[in-house]
């Protein structure tokens, strides 16, 4: 983004030089993400268009299951409609569909650090009167305020699900990268879960492995209790 700022500034027609440059940037942002939006209402255009008359199960285990709890980062309704799960036992932590989750689907990063590099870098060009590059990083952190996602909302919001924790012998991991943006939720489940328990983490490319087990050691999980699986040994 801060590249395509410096591009845009570049073919602007700007009189007066990069005074009042802010304003400029903030019409030219507003422009480029007005679809941000209306981000939301799109995914779930498009997952209710996802048709599961036709889907069966993978994992046997999973049908009409009463024992495990399910956090799921999917919008659709595939652990209700396929596996006939109930719904008080599955967590939609990013929204779903009705009628099986209240909450619409929830877009964005939960990257707060990001807004604050750019407010500081901001703070530092008007330090040194430079208009220009203080308003593109207002401009950038303005975007990226639009499209923060409150992690730590969604978990108190969904504090009973996690608190249904306190039991559970085992977690697994299947069908997610890992990401930094999502990590928070792992760290409640973490922090939820007894100690000392197992967790089997299932990786659909080997190259990814060391990644993975980094980010579950970053919340807190001890080495021995991380076992890396290839996804296969997953699924019946």
């Amino acid at each position: 983004m801060e590249e395509r700022s410096q591009s845009a500034l570049e073919v602007m027609d700007l009189d007066g030089g990069l005074i009042g440059i802010e304003d400029t940037m903030d019409d030219y942002w507003e422009e480029e993400y007005r679809f941000i939006e209306k981000l939301n209402h799109y995914v779930w255009k498009w997952a209710k268009q996802i048709r599961l008359n036709k889907a069966f199960p993978q994992k046997t285990c999973f049908i009409q299951n009463t024992e495990d709890y399910f956090l799921t980062f999917n919008y659709t309704s595939v652990l209700e409609r396929v596996y006939r799960i109930s719904s008080d036992r599955i967590c939609h932590i990013h929204g779903g569909l009705t009628p099986y989750c209240k909450e619409p689907p929830i877009l964005g990063h939960g990257n707060v650090d990001i807004i604050d590099v750019y407010r500081e870098k901001a703070k530092r060009a008007d330090d040194e009167f430079d208009e220009g590059s203080k308003s593109i990083y207002h401009a950038i952190a303005k975007f990226y305020e639009r499209i923060f996602k409150d992690t730590n909302q969604q978990i108190n919001k969904h504090g009973d699900f996690f608190q249904n924790l306190a039991d559970i012998t085992s977690v697994n991991i299947i069908g997610h990268s890992m990401s930094e943006v999502d990590l928070p939720y792992f760290l409640a489940v973490q922090l939820y879960s007894p100690e000392k328990i197992s967790w089997s983490l299932y990786y659909y490319n080997k190259g990814e492995q060391d990644s993975m087990k980094e980010r579950l050691l970053s919340i807190g999980v001890m080495k021995e209790e991380i076992h890396m699986r290839d996804a296969k040994e997953f699924w019946d």
